[in-house]
């Protein structure tokens, strides 16, 4: 690849779209496409000559790691540059296992961004240096959450109340609280707060609805 790269942005954010592009363009890059959706960006990449892309995983419509689904039947060829507010080790190692090239997190420098894409555009793998080495095998001692468990995590995401939870799955209030509980103590959660936010973060990696 030249040191000038041709580059796609997909975010759903207008104006963050706007920042990361002017950063780019200042240090010599090029931007030769944006979208907000996974589906606008693949319409794009079949008639626009693109050197990398990078995603956010939250999208208002889809996800980032649908982006990197489609691409590899399509663009298998092309490098993906996920740009993302998600640190938990279990998600980097999903979307890097998935087929991305690079993980930044969007609290680190406009520096980073830039060394990521020289790393990948130099042929290697670059990941935030928020993120420590060690964290990535965190994944494995996840907890396994049953079908069931699952099902109510993905109707969290989408702000189901417990009450929303047992009519569409047919269990009792009682029942899915129980299943909140043990969710929270076994991703050492604190607060439903916190397990409706990692619910959500769940949600941008595997965008499907409940399986039952």
């Amino acid at each position: 690849m030249p040191d000038a790269l041709r580059l796609f942005l997909v975010d759903d954010h207008p104006l963050v779209r706007d920042g990361i592009r002017a950063h780019l363009e200042l240090s010599g890059h090029r931007v030769c496409g944006e979208a907000a959706s996974p589906q606008d960006a693949l319409l794009q990449l079949r008639r626009v000559p693109v050197d990398l892309l990078i995603t956010d995983m939250r999208l208002a419509s889809g996800s980032g790691m649908d982006v990197l689904t489609e691409l590899a039947r399509e663009r298998s060829d092309l490098p993906v540059l996920v740009l993302t507010m998600l640190s938990e080790p279990a998600f980097v190692q999903r979307v890097m296992s998935a087929g991305a090239l690079g993980y930044v997190l969007k609290d680190d420098a406009g520096a980073t961004l830039l060394q990521a894409i020289a790393t990948i555009a130099a042929g290697g793998v670059f990941l935030s240096p928020s993120l420590a080495p060690g964290d990535l095998n965190l994944f494995r001692d996840r907890p396994h959450l049953s079908p069931r468990e699952l099902d109510v995590l993905r109707m969290l995401a989408d702000g189901a109340s417990s009450k929303a939870v047992s009519e569409h799955l047919g269990l009792s209030v009682r029942t899915v609280e129980s299943h909140r509980l043990r969710l929270r103590r076994k991703l050492h959660l604190e607060g439903a707060g916190s397990l409706a936010r990692y619910a959500q973060d769940y949600a941008a990696l595997e965008p499907v609805g409940p399986t039952s």
